[in-house]
């Protein structure tokens, strides 16, 4: 069951991240959790902000067990890249110096 009994505190906190964010993707995290604060049902909630309830009931979970801050900022991991630092430098200088046209010319590149 979802927990949405939040305490004036954490409505004040919502309304203040709400306000301070520059992201409306983030943005809309906090307006979520203000209308379930205010005993709308996720369902309304998830209509009225584009998100699916799942990704809201994600939100009030990661509230509850990570707290507001890690709802303020993307969780987003960038892969490691398959090239080394020195294959990429490679690959740099050989485009500088050749100017393919195409991107397929660059992915046909071997790397000595």
């Amino acid at each position: 069951m979802l927990n949405t009994k939040f305490s004036q505190e954490d409505i004040y906190k919502f309304a203040k991240y709400r306000d301070n964010q520059q992201n409306n993707k983030l943005k809309m995290r906090f307006v979520a959790l203000l209308l379930l604060s205010q005993n709308i049902d996720i369902g309304i909630v998830a209509k009225i902000i584009g998100y699916s309830e799942q990704s809201i009931e994600n939100f009030v979970s990661q509230y509850w067990s990570e707290a507001i801050d890690s709802l303020n900022s993307f969780k987003y991991k960038p892969k490691e890249p398959y090239l080394t630092q020195e294959q990429v430098k490679q690959v740099c200088n050989w485009v500088r110096n050749e100017n393919p046209g195409k991107i397929k010319i660059v992915q046909k590149f071997q790397i000595v």
